[in-house]
């Protein structure tokens, strides 16, 4: 008879001792600062797992494996069906790639002047735009997602500082692409001032959560917002992304690049959520 399977003692060692299980499986991955507890019952109404621990997914989905020496190794593969193309990208193709529109992004998110232009539907508190996208998301096929991730950002604390220089619309049709990752941004039509948070909704649009990942720890890093800050800011910016699904997947026909950086950002938003 075949011996016992891997899955098979892998369910077997988390049955026996569930906490020394995720205490060993988390050891495999880098924290900036240990759990105090494995498994805290009385922290919120299901608990909480690796209680006072700190760590930095971003790091872990990339720049760890470049430091071990794995950077050549492909961390992505992209096979479009549509175009007929294959490629595959490496973790150190990655790094660069979304570096570079992260830094481009920081670089343009500073202070902005009082009389630099306002745009209703950008950069706004999302509870000024609340009305209108609700009712949007509930018609979509998706919006279950689609809600849930835009009431998370409503319920996020909201951008205090001072309003910044905005894109307005750096979705993948407004990227403009070279073979060694992002060589402009394109469109700036919609420029206006206030929260960054719209501007970095088109993460999902763009990337893969592994991207993603890079594409805020290389935002965190260029700017100098505090970690409380960043957290919200991200929330805030999963929420645009989900507002912008269903005018970018409106005319499928006229414009398939931009319907197809909605379904992308759909199917990321939808990861996030499980």
């Amino acid at each position: 008879m075949a011996s016992e399977s891997r899955y098979d003692e892998t369910i077997a060692a988390w049955k026996r001792d569930p906490e020394a299980f995720w205490a060993e499986a988390a050891r495999g991955i880098d924290w900036d600062r240990p759990w105090d507890q494995v498994f805290d019952p009385a922290l919120g109404p299901y608990g909480q797992w690796f209680a006072g621990g700190m760590l930095n997914t971003c790091f872990n989905a990339l720049d760890r494996h470049v430091r071990a020496g794995r950077g050549e190794q492909t961390a992505l593969i992209w096979d479009s069906a549509m175009v007929g193309r294959v490629e595959r990208f490496t973790y150190a193709d990655l790094l660069a790639r979304t570096e570079t529109m992260a830094g481009a992004l920081a670089a343009l998110h500073r202070p902005a002047p009082a009389e630099a232009p306002a745009n209703p539907f950008r950069g706004v508190p999302l509870a000024t735009r609340d009305d209108v996208v609700s009712a949007r998301l509930a018609a979509h096929p998706a919006h279950d997602v689609l809600l849930d991730t835009w009431r998370q950002g409503l319920a996020a604390p909201a951008w205090d500082g001072p309003a910044v220089w905005l894109h307005g619309d750096p979705h993948p049709a407004n990227l403009l692409a070279a073979d060694d990752g992002l060589a402009g941004i394109l469109d700036f039509g919609d420029v206006a001032a206030g929260d960054p948070a719209s501007d970095l909704g088109a993460a999902w649009a763009t990337f893969t959560a592994t991207g993603r990942a890079r594409f805020w720890a290389a935002y965190a890093a260029a700017s100098s917002l505090s970690p409380d800050r960043l957290a919200a800011l991200h929330v805030r910016a999963r929420a645009w992304a989900a507002a912008l699904v269903p005018p970018y997947t409106a005319h499928p026909d006229e414009h398939p690049g931009l319907a197809a950086a909605g379904a992308h950002a759909l199917r990321e938003l939808a990861s996030d959520l499980r």
